[in-house]
């Protein structure tokens, strides 16, 4: 489906595009969002069996693995070696089968802690990986393209809920978010996708100027695949921040998500199964520095 935007909104300087998938069964376990509904009990099942802690031999995926901008076809190249390579995210979330419980670490800024999380809110990702990639707003599920994302919080929600919390506990401030179902998730696609010429101008290839204009889906905290996409025509990149959040509190620390063959949660596309990772913790050059 497909909605018009209302003339005045600056938040519809581009068309946006609305989409749903059906969903779905009963969750019996774990932490759950208030009125969303829940995973398939088969997808479930199978998060738990292909999901246990990280072990000490997992290759990560490196932040110096991605330097400069890709052509189209050199990042599928990269990115599916990647998938194939069975490269995963540090500090990934995982499956705790002795708490019953998916669990997140929070590791990052000199934090050492961890958070229980919903399955809704990783069907979510699931769900709005599933719509980029069949609408094509995105081509590879890794960081040069849609690999990390940005939150937008309710005022309401941010005043009452998470400003409250002390600035040592981000495993609870992560937690409300999580269970937040109007929190919004904001996705930088392209991120190092060649677009554009020398002279900073867009390119003539249809799909990349398709790509360009659509490469900030946003999408809610519900497994339905509904996306929106916000624009920032002003910005050379395309690229909405804080200036764009239209009424919401802008929280910059993210996600990270990265596909791997020996990935964590599965999605569909192109009627096949593949898997992804999710993790708070930005891509490591090494030695504990990072890329942001």
């Amino acid at each position: 489906m497909t909605t018009m935007p209302p003339p005045a909104s600056r938040r519809h300087q581009f068309r946006p595009f609305l989409f749903s998938l059906l969903a779905l069964a009963f969750l019996p376990t774990g932490l759950h969002i208030a009125n969303a509904e829940a995973p398939p009990m088969a997808w479930v099942d199978e998060v738990k069996k292909r999901c246990p802690a990280p072990a000490g031999t997992e290759e990560w995926v490196m932040a110096g693995e991605f330097s400069g901008r890709y052509s189209l076809d050199d990042l599928l190249r990269i990115t599916l070696g990647n998938y194939l390579k069975g490269k995963r995210l540090k500090d990934r979330a995982f499956w705790d089968s002795a708490k019953n419980q998916l669990i997140l670490p929070v590791r990052f800024n000199g934090f050492d802690q961890a958070t229980a999380i919903p399955f809704e809110f990783i069907y979510s990702i699931a769900k709005h990986i599933e719509s980029a990639l069949r609408l094509k707003y995105v081509d590879a599920i890794a960081f040069p393209d849609m690999g990390h994302s940005h939150f937008l919080l309710p005022k309401k929600f941010f005043s009452e809920k998470i400003s409250p919390i002390p600035n040592d506990r981000k495993d609870l401030l992560y937690r409300t978010i999580v269970e937040e179902p109007s929190v919004k998730i904001v996705y930088h696609t392209a991120e190092r996708l060649m677009m554009m010429d020398e002279n900073d101008k867009l390119l003539t290839d249809r799909h990349l100027q398709w790509r360009f204009y659509t490469r900030n889906p946003v999408g809610e905290n519900r497994p339905n695949g509904i996306l929106e996409i916000y624009s920032a025509l002003d910005h050379l990149s395309n690229t909405v921040a804080e200036d764009q959040a239209y009424g919401h509190q802008w929280y910059g620390a993210g996600f990270q998500i990265n596909a791997s063959k020996d990935g964590c949660f599965p999605y569909q596309s192109q009627g096949k199964t593949f898997y992804f990772d999710l993790s708070l913790t930005d891509l490591p050059y090494g030695n504990n520095e990072f890329i942001f």
